[in-house]
């Protein structure tokens, strides 16, 4: 089943973007990928503590 997706805009500092895409292109994914990855890891340890 397709998860529903909802359009956010977010603003990041330049240094903080300019890692992220550098990180997302070393895993081999889209920036966009990589922030709902982190994201979504995130709060799945937040929610096991």
């Amino acid at each position: 089943m397709k998860k529903e997706v909802i359009a956010t805009n977010l603003r990041l500092p330049k240094e903080l973007h300019g890692k992220l895409k550098e990180l997302a292109s070393d895993d081999n994914r889209s920036l966009h990928n990589y922030i709902i990855t982190i994201l979504e890891n995130h709060v799945e340890s937040l929610k096991n503590k």
